[in-house]
């Protein structure tokens, strides 16, 4: 299913678009030299990246873009001279989700080969209660190099429900300025969303210029059509997608739908 909805968080009137799958159609892949808006997939931009990946991005226990030149590309959080300790969601090959903060993908199972999927971002802890403050200071060390904790801007999430066994992919943009990336709402605002939709586990990918999504609604009285929405043409170089040949359902929000 997929949701369209406005709420304002801490004064932000903010544009929200989700898409809520099945765990087991969930993959993390490479664009190529495309972008989410411009592809084919129904999903979300993924990780951080540069000249190359700075975020772990594995399926079926391998690199999603292995590079010759930087062995540990998608197999790490950081640059090849940075490493960074980053909340990691990941689903091992005997089903278990979790989500943990790592360097490397090796050791969120001790070996790549127990992974099905893998992806690096920012922590949101929702596990525990914590007020603003208490979580900025929380990921300050995981934010470095991605903007500060104070910092508005267009963001991508991904979380998981373990009672249905879903996953969640998430964007949200300033619904004034919603093709801007310097504005939008903080990670600690990010984290209410996911918060609300019912997560239990969730991280921050990608965010600012690099937040797109597109899926395709079948409306129940005309053609389908291709939901999709991107704040810059950026080619983001990995996705986090559903692989899958249907069509997404919308379903109403408990907030303002759109």
């Amino acid at each position: 299913m997929w949701q369209h909805f406005k709420r304002t968080i801490n004064g932000v009137s903010t544009e929200v678009y989700t898409l809520i799958r099945h765990v087991d159609e969930f993959k993390v892949g490479s664009l190529g030299n495309s972008s989410v808006y411009n592809s084919s997939i129904q999903g979300v931009n993924g990780t951080f990246y540069g000249a190359n990946v700075l975020g772990i991005a594995v399926q079926d226990g391998a690199a999603v873009r292995p590079s010759s030149s930087y062995p540990q590309n998608c197999l790490k959080n950081g640059s090849s001279t940075v490493d960074r300790n980053r909340g990691t969601l990941y689903r091992t090959t005997n089903g278990i989700v979790s989500v943990k903060k790592t360097v490397l993908a090796k050791d969120l199972t001790g070996s790549l080969s127990n992974l099905k999927w893998a992806i690096g971002g920012i922590s949101l802890h929702l596990d525990q209660t914590l007020t603003k403050s208490a979580y900025d200071t929380l990921i300050a060390s995981e934010a470095e190099g991605v903007g500060g904790t104070a910092d508005k801007r267009p963001r991508t999430m991904m979380g998981y429900i373990p009672s249905t066994e879903q996953v969640v992919l998430a964007i949200a943009v300033d619904n004034a300025n919603r093709n801007n990336a310097n504005y939008g709402i903080t990670f600690y605002d990010a984290r209410t969303i996911m918060k609300d939709l019912g997560c239990t586990m969730a991280i921050h990918l990608d965010g600012g210029s690099s937040t797109s999504i597109r899926l395709r609604d079948q409306p129940q009285d005309g053609p389908e059509v291709v939901i999709r929405h991107k704040v810059t043409d950026n080619a983001q170089q990995v996705t986090a997608y559903f692989d899958t040949i249907w069509f997404q359902q919308y379903s109403p929000s408990q907030w303002t739908d759109l």
